[in-house]
């Protein structure tokens, strides 16, 4: 389930508002193999199964945390940044990406906060 945060908080609105609760979505994958009549979809959506990769990168609410992440960061470094689960969960960037060393390293601190705003619930 998505969750709104606090109000003082120091991140945009836009990436501070959405937040995944692990709880719901673990709830979802076991409830579902224990009772195949409850559904095994994305606890944010409800409309695709709830695999990992969805939950965490293809569903469409997730996709808008990720694209205002993404825009941010190269609002920041003034560098476009790639869209793309390599590097937003594991910093690992393609051979063309333009960023210098200093860009990368706050790409990398972004991005850990980021995946830290997801783990929040």
């Amino acid at each position: 389930m998505l969750r709104s945060s606090t109000s003082n908080s120091k991140y945009p609105p836009e990436i501070d508002s959405v937040q995944l609760d692990y709880e719901d979505l673990y709830h979802s994958r076991e409830t579902y193999k224990m009772n195949p009549n409850i559904p095994d979809v994305c606890v944010k959506c409800n409309v695709e199964k709830g695999t990992l990769f969805y939950c965490f990168w293809n569903c469409p609410e997730i996709r808008k945390f990720w694209n205002e992440v993404v825009k941010c960061i190269s609002q920041m470094t003034l560098n476009p940044v790639p869209d793309c689960p390599e590097l937003c969960f594991l910093k690992l960037y393609s051979e063309d990406c333009m960023l210098n060393s200093k860009e990368r390293k706050i790409t990398d601190l972004c991005l850990v906060q980021a995946l830290s705003l997801l783990e929040e619930c």
